[in-house]
């Protein structure tokens, strides 16, 4: 099943509307009371975008692939009455995917990919919007302004630099099938749901309201 992300941004009084009936979001391109708000998904493509955008991201992937080949290995071994370390196995897996140990250790999570996925900690989080897969991170329209910055500051180059099929193939970025893709599918698919976010974020900075990202 794929997890999309959704944005939206809503001024003081709709906020409270949703606060007290949070499946208006739904609704809002067709509810007059959401005059001026806007409700964007990017389908799967937040999650290449966080890939080809960040640091932090690239990190957390590659360790989250060590992660995953190294329990399947314990597993495995678990199976065959040995007894392995799973320290020893993830140490190997990022060895193997051309990580040094400890290379992804303590990044935090910059500007942009917290307005691609809606990053924060709990205080930052709005419990009256959840769906279902966590409470909404709601952003201030002070911080909106901030993460609008950072994304007017993105170019087409900054989406090209890590945009390599095969090494998004070797790290199951966004579970697509990179081999089978086109070197096309940046200008045609990504460049443009960028270009969507980056407009999205544009006009609640300048509405000032708020943005609050939610996951279904």
């Amino acid at each position: 099943m794929s997890i999309i992300a959704y944005y939206a941004h809503v001024d003081e009084v709709q906020l409270d509307l949703v606060h007290k009936q949070p499946s208006v979001v739904w609704n809002i391109k067709n509810d007059p009371r959401f005059a001026k708000a806007a409700l964007l998904d990017l389908d799967k493509d937040y999650e290449v975008l966080a890939w080809l955008l960040s640091s932090t991201k690239r990190g957390e992937q590659v360790h989250l692939v060590a992660t995953y080949r190294a329990a399947g290995r314990q597993i495995e071994s678990k199976s065959l009455g040995e007894n392995t370390d799973f320290d020893a196995l993830l140490s190997e897996e990022l060895g193997k995917l051309g990580v040094c140990p400890g290379a992804t250790d303590g990044a935090a999570a910059d500007m942009v990919l917290s307005a691609i996925e809606g990053r924060g900690d709990k205080s930052q989080r709005d419990p009256k919007i959840d769906f279902g897969m966590g409470s909404a991170r709601l952003f201030k329209p002070a911080e909106v302004k901030q993460l609008s910055a950072a994304l007017d500051r993105i170019t087409t180059a900054d989406l090209q630099k890590f945009f390599d099929r095969k090494e998004m193939e070797k790290f199951e970025v966004g579970g697509m099938e990179w081999l089978s893709e086109k070197d096309s599918v940046l200008e045609e698919f990504l460049v443009p749901a960028f270009q969507k976010l980056r407009a999205f974020y544009a006009e609640a900075a300048k509405s000032g309201h708020y943005v609050f990202v939610i996951y279904q």
